[in-house]
């Protein structure tokens, strides 16, 4: 979550022309922000879907399908309806604000035409929250997929499938991927337009970016059933984390050629973009389950910083979008670096949705904040 922050902060810096998915850009720009952003775009949701799809499955077995389908439908549901209803102006306001500075307007007249256009709710899209309606799709999908195959599936192939299933992933080892599990990453990523994965721009789902991400959590809800894994994870975690690294080099190379290719020319190189996707499809499980084999091994009681920040990147990543973009538009004159304009927007968007945090919590009642 507190990655994202990280992301839409550096969006403003990345080097190139604005487009219709970040149409501000600031006067000073570096390419380690572009860098920075395919690094986190690459990692960020993939590993959040795995997580989600873990814990989904452990809350199914301890309070049933029933029962977790109503509650995520609360948690997740109802903060997405109230955050877009807020923040859709907000987001919408700030980037006008922000394309008419780009092009010289006084600051007078950029805010009038923002607030004009905020109160416009024309071209809706899910911004950053599109992520909790595909989770709640997600969920939904799962509990439904279990129903029927309980109910449909002879036990004698349900468990060969599971077997098969557990086979794939027990095969991903330090050094040594496993095929299938490549694979299977390599062929829900070859339809994207650019080399990762792409974004959603609509609330009526992208089928190809749909079956992509749930991938990632139909197969965090099997390392639940795996959880017995968990100890050769911390293990190893160093060495599958080496093999991230050597795949992640050559995804950012394939990346910044492809980039380069579009820029230069107007067509970017296929080549390129395949070895993108190769290089995602063999650094993404290594990253992710050796990530999370570190976090098992260094996190191993709570510590209070991690507990606290851990309990507000929720709230934060819901907020973070409009002070994001406002901040980075209001430091568009002044006399800093790239560096430090993006690293003065992330400081400041953290202290203010860490402020309203606490205000949230001490107007919220205790009961309803879990």
């Amino acid at each position: 979550m507190l990655l994202g922050v990280v992301l839409h902060a550096a969006a403003s810096f990345i080097p190139g022309e604005p487009d219709a998915s970040w149409p501000y850009r600031d006067p000073q720009r570096n390419l380690l922000f572009g860098i920075a952003a395919v690094l986190i775009h690459m990692f960020r949701m993939p590993a959040f879907y795995v997580l989600a799809g873990f814990f989904v499955a452990q809350s199914i077995d301890a309070k049933g399908a029933s029962r977790v389908l109503r509650d995520r439908t609360t948690r997740i549901l109802l903060p997405l309806t109230i955050g877009w209803v807020l923040l859709f102006p907000l987001v919408k306001g700030a980037f006008v604000f922000g394309v008419a500075q780009m092009a010289n307007a006084k600051p007078e007249d950029a805010l009038s035409l923002a607030i004009r256009t905020a109160t416009q709710w024309t071209e809706p899209h899910p911004m950053h929250l599109w992520f909790l309606w595909y989770l709640w799709l997600f969920v939904a999908s799962y509990i439904a997929m279990k129903y029927l195959a309980a109910r449909l599936m002879p036990t004698s192939v349900s468990h060969r499938w599971n077997q098969l299933v557990n086979g794939v992933i027990r095969l991903e080892r330090p050094f040594v991927p496993s095929p299938l599990l490549v694979v299977a990453t390599f062929l829900v990523i070859l339809h994207m337009k650019m080399p990762g994965i792409d974004t959603p721009g609509s609330f009526i789902p992208d089928m190809g970016i749909f079956a992509c991400y749930f991938v990632f959590f139909w197969l965090g809800t099997r390392l639940h059933v795996l959880r017995e894994i968990l100890p050769e994870l911390q293990n190893t975690a160093g060495r599958r984390l080496w093999r991230a690294a050597f795949f992640m080099l050559i995804y950012i190379i394939a990346c910044i050629v492809w980039f380069d290719g579009l820029t230069k020319t107007g067509s970017a190189p296929y080549g390129a973009f395949i070895v993108a996707q190769a290089a995602l499809s063999l650094a993404i499980w290594p990253l992710i389950l050796g990530g999370a084999g570190l976090a098992e091994r260094w996190i191993s009681r709570e510590i209070a910083p991690i507990r606290y920040l851990s309990d507000s990147a929720y709230w934060v990543y819901l907020m973070h979008l409009p002070l994001c973009i406002g901040i980075a538009v209001l430091l568009r004159h002044a006399p800093y670096s790239a560096l430090t304009k993006c690293g003065i927007t992330i400081g400041a968007t953290i202290a203010v949705c860490l402020l309203t945090y606490e205000a949230a919590r001490r107007v919220i009642p205790a009961g309803a904040k879990h």
